[in-house]
């Protein structure tokens, strides 16, 4: 070991202090919801916030830290500019936007979507409340794009957080993108939830294919009286467009 200048010896710094000052020097970037503290699996709404922050939307809300996600806190118009600019910057969403006009639209087809003959019960895993219809795709290897406008209804939850619809087509999810719509424990019994969801298909032969809408409840959830278009008004309905692929 030298001197310094002034001929003292120096010191030396213990191994475990330099690795303590490196480490609190780095901030920690969360980066997927199962490390958000406040976002437990069996919340209706993990999967989407997991999806969030796999995509850079969201880093969290406790800087430099951010290992809490503030579920519950409301977004400000500052935050939600944030939010806008890396989804856009991260070129995130293009399932129903640049991706749904890049080829020729070859069909269009409107479906009814009447409420079932009865309601059903769902648990954690997917189960299919109806059928919407059907519509034929017009060529090979086609690019499909369907939306659900309406609303979805839970009358009660025996445990869990939540419900999720999804729509599907030949009892498949989407290809690209969420065809989602949640409804939160609390929104039970109420008037139901109006909402829209999209997804993209892809690679569709020619021919028949079933519109249908499924649901599923949060992790250790139960709930009855689930069903589409609650008080049977007939004003819900799924739009399909067809695309050349």
């Amino acid at each position: 070991m030298g001197k310094t200048f002034d001929g003292r010896t120096p010191r030396r710094t213990p191994a475990f202090l330099i690795s303590i000052v490196v480490a609190t020097a780095i901030p920690v970037v969360v980066v997927a919801a199962g490390h958000f503290t406040d976002v437990p699996a069996s919340n209706v709404h993990h999967d989407d916030i997991a999806w969030l922050a796999e995509a850079g939307v969201t880093v969290g809300c406790n800087p430099p830290a951010n290992d809490r996600f503030c579920p519950e806190q409301p977004v400000l118009r500052q935050q939600m500019a944030s939010f806008l600019r890396r989804l856009a910057e991260n070129r995130v969403v293009h399932a129903a936007t640049a991706d749904r006009v890049s080829g020729q639209l070859l069909s269009l087809t409107t479906l009814n979507t009447d409420c079932p003959a009865s309601s059903i019960s769902a648990d954690p895993t997917f189960r299919k409340i109806l059928d919407v219809g059907t519509f034929e795709t017009a060529a090979d290897g086609s690019r499909v794009v369907a939306t659900f406008d309406g609303r979805v209804f839970v009358g009660n939850f025996s445990s869990g957080t939540g419900a999720i619809f999804e729509l599907r087509v030949d009892d498949r999810p989407p290809s690209t993108g969420r065809a989602r719509i949640s409804l939160r424990r609390e929104e039970a019994g109420g008037p139901g939830v109006q909402g829209s969801m999209t997804g993209v298909f892809e690679g569709l032969g020619r021919g028949t294919h079933t519109v249908s809408i499924w649901v599923r409840t949060s992790q250790v959830g139960a709930a009855t009286q689930v069903m589409v278009d609650p008080g049977c008004w007939g004003t819900d309905q799924v739009v399909v467009e067809e695309y050349a692929g």
